[in-house]
């Protein structure tokens, strides 16, 4: 099976969907439901809104973004299925996070 290696990236200089390899792209571009699609859309710009003010904000700000975005990595995993390899990129830390198929969220060792 061919895999797609895709990026929920909430780092602070690059906030979207992105092909590890090939850059950010539309989510449209994904066999995703509208529901998702919004979903996406809206955590995005949320965490645009504050980009560039970093310093002006609690860290519970970035930890509720996060939170969201590991929600949406849920959701991501549940409607794309095996075919595709999806992380998290933190909004808060930078670092790198992955959902095994448990359920369990892991940050890989460098």
């Amino acid at each position: 099976m061919v895999h797609r290696y895709i990026v929920l990236d909430g780092e602070i200089y690059g906030t979207g969907i992105r092909d590890q390899y090939t850059g950010f792209f539309d989510p449209k571009e994904l066999p995703l439901s509208d529901v998702l699609v919004q979903k996406i859309s809206t955590w995005k710009d949320k965490c645009h809104s504050i980009h560039g003010i970093i310093s002006d904000w609690p860290e519970a700000t970035f930890h509720k973004l996060d939170l969201e975005g590991l929600e949406i990595l849920k959701n991501l995993r549940d409607e794309l299925g095996q075919q595709f390899k999806i992380r998290y990129v933190s909004f808060l830390t930078g670092k790198e996070i992955i959902l095994k198929p448990n359920g369990e969220y892991v940050m890989p060792q460098n």
